[in-house]
């Protein structure tokens, strides 16, 4: 049944993955602050979430710094909960805020999201049957945030009426204009 962590007003630091949850475990982070990841150096992610286990993370704080070092990655069927949490992410190539891919879900609510960086430093991000529901999420990001548009110097958008994201193909990016839908 996997392993159980409950960490309150905490602060983890680390250079690679600062929180992995696998194999059915179940995390709790409540005012956690994660720092994760160095420049230069790929995969540093926040949390990640994968093979079945559940985090939840409230009231706390992710930064990560690097390639591939996303907020909160959820895969291979493991699902994260965020609420009232701040995620920065700030790499060259793949630093996403929030990955879901390889069924991994996650919800968010009243959030904070910000990526800065070059190629592909999506907000948020669902690929290869990922899902990723958001409610009341404020994102801001920087650089080339999206592979089929120009470069951008800023973007800022609030996502709103909990839409599900999920795409079975490409990942998709929210930013830019949403429309009425709140779907990229």
């Amino acid at each position: 049944n996997g392993a159980a962590l409950n960490l309150s007003d905490s602060t983890i630091e680390s250079r690679s993955v600062a929180v992995n949850a696998d194999a059915g475990s179940r995390v709790r982070l409540q005012g956690a602050t994660i720092l994760s990841g160095q420049n230069g150096r790929d995969g540093g992610t926040g949390v990640k979430v994968e093979n079945g286990a559940s985090v939840n993370v409230f009231d706390s704080s992710i930064s990560t710094l690097g390639n591939l070092s996303h907020g909160i990655h959820a895969l291979t069927g493991g699902g994260a909960e965020v609420r009232g949490t701040s995620i920065t992410t700030a790499g060259d190539t793949d630093a996403h805020a929030i990955l879901a891919e390889a069924y991994g879900r996650v919800i968010v609510t009243d959030s904070t999201v910000a990526t800065s960086g070059g190629t592909r430093a999506h907000a948020v991000a669902a690929t290869g049957g990922g899902a990723i529901q958001a409610d009341n999420v404020s994102i801001h990001t920087q650089g080339e945030w999206y592979e089929e548009s120009t470069p951008a110097t800023s973007i800022t958008d609030e996502v709103l009426d909990g839409e599900l994201l999920q795409r079975d193909e490409a990942v998709v990016a929210l930013g830019g204009d949403l429309g009425e839908t709140g779907r990229a």
